[in-house]
């Protein structure tokens, strides 16, 4: 099959390379300058939006508290003037009656004397006040005393109608300031629907309210808020659900997120306090930067014209310039056609001039060049091929260093490691002696821990061992730097070794792991002056991935031993906790039937569980004959402790177990475990936590008095109470008892 070769690139003319890079700047110049104004416009754009967003929200909040603001009025008003814990109850009634009607928000309202109890109450929905009002009642009165002005509460859902609601109580004033009673109005939220529905944002923006645990309280649609959605996912809204308490100046401002509606918006949202909502104004960004969109179309077609008319002055503009330039780009032709004695005219403007000039001088040096061309041809190429012959050489280094990396950090075991990366050093490097020292625990001597040769293998058999600063590797075990000796004999450092009589030059490479010396790797040749510096990069690269899969070694080993001693004492904690639950009354099992269900009394045995070959496995019995009887027998497994077990036997005596069924009882009893436990975890969290809630109910009834025979009564009652005893004796030691 032929090459195919693609076809030269044509290429463009001066003139239509100046006009195309004077159209280029223009354009460039054109866009900066359009981009920066559109940026500024945006910028006001965007500043407008947020104020208008937050005045909007402002102006929601305000309405909305308000009409909270309105009721208090309502109330502190009809006990002001009204006076009616002096009136007959007759009075009484009918002021309650009237209240009401004069606040259609208002749904049940109750009048409390000082101790709280219920005086006089009025419904527009039942007879009697509902037990979620009295319930707020209680709260009310419980925290006026310490507030002292006024009591709201959080919204809560009337279980019959689905409708937001919230109790408002005030305190009744007597002449001298003291609290004589309590007034107690549930207010209806739909009332806030119309107001925060009849809110415009925009065109098509909306406005809602949530409270301090994101529900919805008020929206347009109204099924929403009575299915009680939650919003507190919605923008920023997290922020308010985690502190309610938090003040407008505190917000983090207009965002844009997906919306209540689903669609993406700009919004925003205001704090109410001390009512602990938050009112969100959300408008669709589509509106919110429709002023931005009309500006970016503008610019465009604005951008797109000016271009244009760059592009044409350009162009006239290059075909004039480039004339001269076209004459001289023959005279480069030639040149570089080999007619070397082609000679450019010295005119026109300065700077062609001037580059005329240069391509005479350019054609007398080429031709001054030629006559010793071949001679640096042929050094160039012996230099190239001795470049070439290094390269090789040292890519075989790398990738014999890369396949030794690959290979030795995938084995973990140290015995095993260790001689595997002298026998890879040697036979990737063709050294006859490889060895890797590694110092002791107290750092005072190098100790050979695995080697290729027989003169090595020699030496640790003996536990040859160097003390730090003997020999060549003693040295580099001391100081920590790499040490090259090209003929040992002569090195003053060498230590005669009759286990390696042909050894002629030592390279030794500290091996280190943090910048701490952990051994060495000892490389020996029977070759003098085999070892250059170039080398001793090279083999020092080995010698710290030799370091790391060392250290990976060890912590490899330590991890695994760390994480059997932790898996074993959790197996003896599942063991004892789940030993402790078989044997309480209750917990033994249940039986489950078509005709239906009971806890089982005696204990099931199991033998086949007993087995070493069936612990832990899945135990099938397909009936052989019409009748023999089917069965599954799937033990209960939880991280590798057999906790339980599941019976399953067939009504159907020559019933077959399929593969699929098999499956879905292993499916089923891993899950089961998993619940079991979860269940086990959290009985036991919940006894704690009784315990802890028993020991600090005591502990603050205690802590109410100051009488120290008061406090042992009081624990001796309480403890007395709760352990179910007839009898609880606290026996005081006399200091005078000898310690009998």
């Amino acid at each position: 099959m032929k090459n195919r070769t693609s076809p030269p690139r044509v290429s463009r003319s001066l003139t239509t390379t100046l006009a195309l890079s004077f159209l280029g700047l223009s354009v460039l110049v054109l866009f900066l300058s359009t981009a920066t104004q559109l940026a500024l416009t945006v910028q006001t754009q965007q500043s407008e939006l947020e104020e208008r967003q937050l005045l909007l929200a402002e102006s929601a909040g305000s309405s909305v508290s308000d009409f909270i603001e309105k009721k208090f009025d309502a109330l502190i008003a009809a006990a002001s003037l009204s006076e009616p814990l002096e009136a007959s109850p007759s009075e009484q009634t009918s002021i309650l009656d009237r209240l009401l009607s004069l606040e259609p928000a208002f749904r049940q309202i109750a009048l409390l004397d000082q101790q709280g109890q219920q005086v006089k109450s009025s419904s527009r929905v039942s007879i009697t006040l509902s037990p979620q009002f009295e319930d707020q009642i209680k709260q009310g009165v419980a925290t006026l005393p310490q507030a002292s002005d006024r009591y709201l509460s959080e919204v809560y859902v009337d279980e019959d109608t689905i409708e937001p609601l919230i109790a408002l109580a005030i305190p009744i004033k007597t002449g001298s300031g003291s609290n004589a009673g309590y007034m107690v109005a549930e207010v209806n939220l739909k009332f806030i629907w119309d107001l925060v529905g009849s809110l415009r944002v925009g065109d098509t923006g909306y406005a809602y309210v949530v409270d301090s645990h994101g529900d919805l309280i008020a929206y347009r649609d109204t099924s929403a808020v009575l299915q009680g959605l939650n919003v507190s996912n919605v923008g920023n809204l997290s922020d308010f659900v985690k502190d309610p308490t938090i003040t407008s100046s505190q917000t983090s401002g207009v965002q844009q997120y997906v919306g209540l509606g689903g669609q993406t918006v700009v919004g925003t949202y205001v704090p109410l306090q001390p009512l602990q909502w938050a009112v969100v104004i959300e408008l669709p960004w589509r509106e919110a930067y429709q002023n931005v969109f009309a500006l970016g179309i503008r610019s465009l077609v604005l951008f797109l014209v000016i271009a244009v008319l760059a592009g044409l002055f350009g162009y006239f503009s290059a075909q004039r310039a480039s004339a001269p330039l076209v004459e001289l780009s023959h005279v480069a032709t030639e040149i570089a056609s080999g007619n070397l004695r082609a000679q450019a005219k010295e005119a026109g403007a300065t700077e062609l001039a001037h580059l005329a000039n240069s391509f005479n001088n350019m054609t007398a040096q080429l031709r001054e060049s030629f006559a010793t061309l071949e001679q640096r041809v042929a050094d160039r190429t012996t230099a190239l091929e001795a470049s070439r012959v290094e390269s090789e050489k040292r890519a075989k280094d790398l990738l014999a260093i890369s396949e030794i990396s690959r290979i030795i950090n995938v084995e973990k075991n140290p015995e095993i490691l260790l001689p595997l990366i002298t026998r890879l050093v040697s036979e990737k490097f063709n050294f006859y002696h490889v060895g890797i020292f590694l110092l002791d625990d107290a750092k005072k001597s190098a100790i050979l821990q695995a080697t290729n040769s027989e003169g090595g293998q020699r030496m640790l058999l003996r536990g040859h061992a160097l003390a730090l600063g003997q020999g060549i590797v003693g040295n580099v075990a001391l100081e920590g730097n790499p040490r090259i000796a090209l003929d040992v004999g002569d090195d003053a450092v060498f230590f005669n070794n009759p286990d390696l009589p042909s050894t002629r030059s030592e390279m030794a490479l500290p091996m280190k792991i943090r910048e701490q010396v952990i051994g060495v790797l000892d490389v020996q040749s029977q070759n003098r002056g085999e070892f250059t510096a170039d080398d001793l990069n090279i083999l020092g690269t080995l010698a710290s991935q030799v370091s790391v899969a060392i250290e990976n070694a060890r912590l490899f080993a330590k991890t695994e031993q760390a994480l059997a001693e932790v898996q074993g004492l959790y197996n003896q904690y599942l063991q004892k906790e789940w030993k402790n639950l078989r044997v309480r009354p209750g917990d033994i099992g249940y039986r489950q039937s078509p005709t239906g269900g009971a806890p089982l009394k005696i204990p099931l045995e199991f033998p086949e569980l007993q087995t070493s070959e069936g612990v832990g496995r899945l135990q099938v019995r397909q009936a052989s004959n019409p009748e023999e009887e089917s069965s599954i027998l799937a033990p209960i497994n939880l991280r590798g402790q057999v906790i339980g077990a599941m019976s399953i036997k067939s009504p159907a005596k020559d019933r077959a177990w399929t593969q699929d069924e098999i499956n879905l009882i292993q499916a089923v009893t891993d899950r089961l475990a998993v619940a079991l436990e979860n269940a086990r975890l959290f009985e036991e969290t919940t006894r704690r936590a009784e315990r802890e809630r028993l020991v600090s109910e005591i502990t603050g009834k205690i802590r109410s008095v100051n009488d120290p025979q008061t406090m042992i009564q009081m624990a001796a009652d309480e403890l007395r109470n709760i352990l179910g005893t007839n009898r609880v004796q606290v026996i005081s030691k006399s200091s005078n008892d000898n310690g009998q």
